[in-house]
């Protein structure tokens, strides 16, 4: 005759109050960094820094904005392999030598950038954020920025008959990782800084400052680095080359420009609204000044590398994808209200009128139509970018001014 079990066996319609008050001690000893029980600042949580998470909350909905772009980018979701790259294999095997090096070599940095901005949002910012607004919103672009990588790499492997070959030679664009250099050692120190948060919970100036650096960081990457690329990337498009890789990054420069870069703007809005987010941008003002010229100047060098071995971009002198980038440029100096001091220490006036005026046409999708029978049509997506704005001298937003023109 087997023996019962022995072990837990409770009477039936017996209650043990033993174990429930075990149940209850257990839950107390829960660690904050898995769930916070004690957390008490749900009607007006800190972005960053603040009390440890607890529940992911839309009742209170303290920053709505934030909140509305996290949904937005939702909406705008597509695939990694929407389009087919099959038409571009022959293209690269007879486009000139100087719009195959050109286009690899964006190539490099567009893959090499998105697949960093990713990683490094996922891996440094998000542990510090302590919003419900921040986590899914920080969440989500971590999530597109993987589908740009993700589609970068579809491009290579749909566009040669050998993309481990071209993968390789993308990876040897020495350039392009020092293009990367600026943002990165910021990454690299707020990356410090998060590992001190997570381990420690200790909060100080010096992670303050290095959040808000990362915060200023990306926004460059973005609003400067990417945009600079996308200039080139539909320049080549515009002499009728490598239409399917046009729409491809179409998609990917309207969800950066209308989504990933407002979305930096209002947290850096939102920080500015702090006490002590006010005390660290005095602190690391000066070192933003720097990163941001250094940045402009390796985007200038960078430029000229693209032209190094005589290559042109027929229609698109050097000088105008310089003022592009400086254009740009001016409108991030703009944001951070350093625009005199990088402008003298350019010893150069950015241009406020728009340099490029085919990049109206790529980065309002809707104005770029196609027949659904040329090429994969990419109208259908919930979203489009808007360049309005682009005509008008000022844009004032809750108090801070976005020149455009």
């Amino acid at each position: 005759m087997t023996e019962p079990t022995r072990g837990f066996a409770p009477t039936e319609g017996h209650i043990d109050l033993r174990t429930i008050s075990l149940l209850a001690d257990r839950g107390a000893s829960l660690s904050v960094n898995v769930f916070n029980i004690d957390k008490t600042d749900y009607h007006k949580p800190e972005l960053f820094l603040g009390q440890p998470g607890g529940l992911l909350d839309t009742i209170y909905n303290v920053y709505p904005e934030l909140f509305r772009l996290f949904e937005e980018l939702k909406a705008m979701d597509w695939k990694h392999n929407e389009f087919d790259y099959a038409k571009c294999m022959p293209e690269f095997k007879t486009c000139s030598p100087s719009i195959y090096r050109m286009m690899i070599r964006t190539l490099a940095w567009q893959w090499e950038g998105d697949s960093a901005a990713g990683r490094g949002i996922a891996d440094i910012l998000i542990p510090l954020c302590t919003a419900t607004e921040t986590r899914v919103g920080y969440g989500r672009i971590v999530d597109n920025e993987n589908l740009h990588a993700l589609t970068y790499s579809e491009i290579v492997r749909g566009s040669f008959e050998n993309p481990a070959v071209i993968h390789a030679e993308i990876q040897n664009v020495r350039e392009s990782h020092g293009r990367m250099a600026v943002v990165g050692e910021i990454f690299h120190e707020a990356r410090l800084a998060s590992l001190e948060w997570q381990t420690t919970g200790i909060r100080t100036k010096q992670i303050e400052q290095a959040v808000l650096k990362l915060i200023a960081a990306m926004y460059m990457l973005e609003r400067i680095q990417f945009m600079a690329s996308f200039a080139v990337t539909f320049g080549i498009c515009e002499l009728g080359l490598f239409e399917p890789i046009g729409s491809a990054v179409q998609i990917i420069a309207r969800d950066e420009y209308s989504n990933h870069v407002p979305f930096g703007e209002e947290v850096f809005k939102q920080l500015m609204n702090t006490s002590w987010g006010r005390e660290a941008w005095t602190a690391i003002r000066p070192i933003i000044i720097k990163a941001v010229v250094e940045l402009l100047r390796n985007e200038m060098h960078w430029v000229d590398y693209l032209h190094s071995d005589g290559d042109e971009l027929p229609g698109v002198p050097p000088q105008k994808l310089k003022d592009w980038t400086l254009f740009n440029g001016r409108h991030v100096c703009i944001v951070f209200d350093i625009l005199a001091e990088v402008e003298a220490e350019l010893g150069l006036t950015m241009p406020a009128a728009l340099p490029l005026n085919y990049m109206r046409d790529w980065i309002d999708i809707n104005e770029k139509q196609s027949s659904p029978q040329e090429q994969d049509n990419n109208q259908y997506l919930n979203k489009v970018v808007s360049t309005e704005n682009v005509s008008k001298e000022v844009v004032v937003v809750e108090g801070l001014s976005f020149d455009f023109d």
